[in-house]
């Protein structure tokens, strides 16, 4: 599942190794970090960023992010 984002400062981040977490979950869906980057309305590039901690995290790519992981979760059960 998706670590908790902390913040710092104003800010929200992901702890450094979401980018790996996510990535496992995507292996496991089928999709690449690519096709979630897509489908949330980023380059790879920006939700890399993001997931290991280096860019903060929105409130509403947070909820999405979570969003769209838990459905996916509940499809697959």
């Amino acid at each position: 599942m998706l670590p908790e984002s902390f913040v710092f400062g104003s800010q929200r981040f992901f702890p450094k190794d979401t980018d790996v977490a996510v990535t496992r979950w995507c292996a496991t869906q089928n999709r690449t970090l690519e096709d979630l980057a897509q489908k949330l309305g980023l380059s790879r590039m920006a939700l890399t960023l993001v997931l290991r901690g280096i860019d903060p995290v929105t409130p509403a790519l947070e909820r999405r992010l979570r969003e769209m992981m838990q459905t996916e979760q509940k499809r697959r059960a």
